[in-house]
């Protein structure tokens, strides 16, 4: 269970929860102890697994992109996210020693900003998990495919691995790369762990290896880092860049099947970002010193290294392992995102299925494959890069968030005014942001920053109502407002199409939540009164007290559509 204490009284906060305000910002008690799920994995598995979340994808493939941009700044892009990750990391080390769930970014923020929040939260993590997986998958089939055709004397076909038209790059190869991780896991957990710790030692070995071997070998050719530094690049590389790092947060999705928890999710975390800062950074130097300019690819590594047949050898080695690594525990993440949801009754309960002989689930696994096969047959890389990069940064800044809230309200009850507060924050630091990167040095930068100021100053002078028992993020509130502030800020700099095409995924899942989750949620006090007041009980509403459930939709389905008009109304 969520255990804090109270610093202060709070029967003035619990108040009704009739309202919709607080229907919607519903808070619910996590029970870490409740979880079907099996305890298999150590501090170094977990390390291991965040490091292939985290480096294998970005190292491999935006990196290239980054470097286009940011030209010869792309170092400092992958420093400086590097530093607002280490920044941001500290809430999630608090929320993973708190709250053992498999949903991590989507559990924090369901319990600290409440149901709504919540299910945007996870509605948002979806895309972005699976698109992640998707990216490491088509670059690996550009990587392998080039490599296998300058080793064999059987050629595969170039279009197999990626063919670009218009808006789309078909990519078969990746998709049948994504069924087969896929297979892997559905023969279980623990085995696919171990798979995955083997790759990543590989991946951080060859990562250093090119990091190191770029500054030792000549180049007769114009790079990017005779191009210098810009301050616009630089940011605008900086949105792009944080999609390397966009898996550090994916360790505390094991939370659930870590051995100890409260101790090895907090440190696995900081030392996922230290690691992919170091490694990520390597990196992009190396491809600032050593790719040609004007290249197009996503194999931009094996380009650095033309002419270079060890090293060649030795990138094609590590960029099949790190990128399959990528993939493996990329793809193991979501479906622990689909289970969590499903256990709040915010999904279908088939999402919850697990198989009693490895303890893995299987609908999850294969609605996962499926979406990410499409996404990986389809799309093409710098798009679905950038989306992911800004759901990424929108997610990590209301975690951040969630922070304050948390420490400024009661732990079950929402707080209009904290949300409300909180909510005009995240929208001024996109503002800033916007007007740091267009330079607008006038009354809009002005206002905008003063905005955020004026919201930190707000906190630090409430008292805090809770206080958490285990880990505390340090420096509350300025710490977490600073890195919500900077990941706002540096989401300014994604393009507008992605901005769009993120909005109207949003709004999808805006509609699905009013036409589902909203009357099934556990949280629905009028859901099924007879297991809202049972606690410690079974939650299995189809097996006790289904016909009660049908009866009890039929007499509030004319409530429901209300006050979803009325949530509707406020949205539009």
């Amino acid at each position: 269970t969520w255990e804090s204490k109270k610093v202060m009284d709070t029967k003035e906060n619990e108040g009704d929860k009739s309202g919709l305000f607080d229907r919607l910002f519903a808070k619910p008690k996590f029970d870490s102890n409740k979880s079907s799920l099996k305890k298999v994995f150590g501090p170094l598995q977990i390390i291991f697994l965040g490091i292939s979340c985290c480096v294998g994808s970005g190292a491999y493939s935006v990196v290239g992109l980054t470097t286009k941009i940011a030209e010869g700044g792309v170092g400092w892009c992958f420093v400086l996210v590097g530093f607002l990750c280490f920044f941001t990391a500290f809430p999630y080390a608090e929320y993973a020693a708190k709250i053992q769930s498999a949903g991590f970014s989507y559990s924090y923020a369901y319990a600290s900003c409440g149901e709504l929040i919540g299910f945007l939260v996870g509605h948002t993590l979806h895309i972005v998990q699976i698109s992640c997986a998707a990216i490491a998958a088509k670059v690996l089939s550009a990587f392998g495919v080039r490599l296998f055709n300058e080793v064999s004397a059987y050629q595969i076909p170039v279009w197999l691995a990626g063919v670009d038209y218009p808006f789309f790059q078909i990519s078969i190869i990746g998709a049948l790369i994504v069924v087969f991780f896929s297979i892997l896991m559905l023969c279980g957990v623990k085995e696919s762990a171990t798979v995955n710790n083997v790759i990543a030692i590989i991946n951080c070995i060859v990562l250093a290896t090119i990091s190191i071997a770029a500054f030792f070998l000549p180049v007769n050719y114009p790079t990017y880092a005779d191009k210098g530094v810009e301050a616009r690049t630089l940011l605008q590389g900086m949105g792009l860049a944080f999609f390397a790092y966009g898996g550090y947060e994916c360790t505390a999705c094991f939370t659930e099947e870590a051995i100890n928890p409260e101790r090895d999710i907090p440190f696995g975390i900081v030392v996922v970002v230290i690691v992919a800062t170091i490694l990520n950074t390597g990196v992009a130097n190396a491809a600032a010193h050593m790719l040609p300019i004007n290249y197009n690819g996503n194999d931009f590594l094996l380009e650095c290294f033309q002419g270079y047949p060890v090293m060649k050898a030795i990138v094609g080695i590590g960029s099949t392992a790190g990128l399959a690594a990528s993939v493996s525990a990329n793809l193991m993440c979501q479906p622990r995102i689909f289970y969590a949801m499903a256990n709040d009754r915010l999904l279908p309960k088939r999402f919850m299925k697990v198989n009693p002989r490895n303890s893995v689930l299987e609908f999850s696994i294969v609605i996962t494959m499926i979406i990410c096969s499409i996404l990986t047959l389809l799309f093409n890389v710098e798009f679905i890069g950038n989306l992911v990069s800004l759901g990424g940064l929108i997610i990590t800044a209301i975690v951040c968030i969630g922070i304050v809230i948390d420490r400024y309200s009661s732990p079950l009850n929402a707080s209009t005014f904290n949300h409300t507060v909180c909510i005009i924050f995240l929208v001024s630091s996109v503002a800033a942001g916007y007007g740091l990167l267009n330079f607008l040095v006038d009354w809009y930068f002005i206002v905008s920053y003063s905005i955020t100021i004026v919201c930190i100053v707000i906190f630090l002078f409430k008292p805090q109502i809770t206080m958490p028992i285990g880990y505390k993020c340090p420096w509350v509130p300025i710490m977490p407002m600073l890195g919500a502030f900077m990941m706002m800020t540096i989401s300014a700099t994604i393009s507008y199409d992605c901005w769009i095409g993120y909005l109207i995924y949003l709004a999808l899942g805006v509609i699905f939540y009013l036409l589902y989750g909203f009357s099934r949620s556990k949280l629905n006090p009028k859901r099924v009164p007879s297991i809202a007041s049972s606690e410690g009980k079974p939650d299995d509403v189809e097996v006790q007290c289904s016909q009660a459930h049908i009866q009890e939709e039929k007499n509030i389905s004319i409530e429901m559509k209300d006050k979803s008009k009325q949530l509707l109304t406020i949205i539009i």
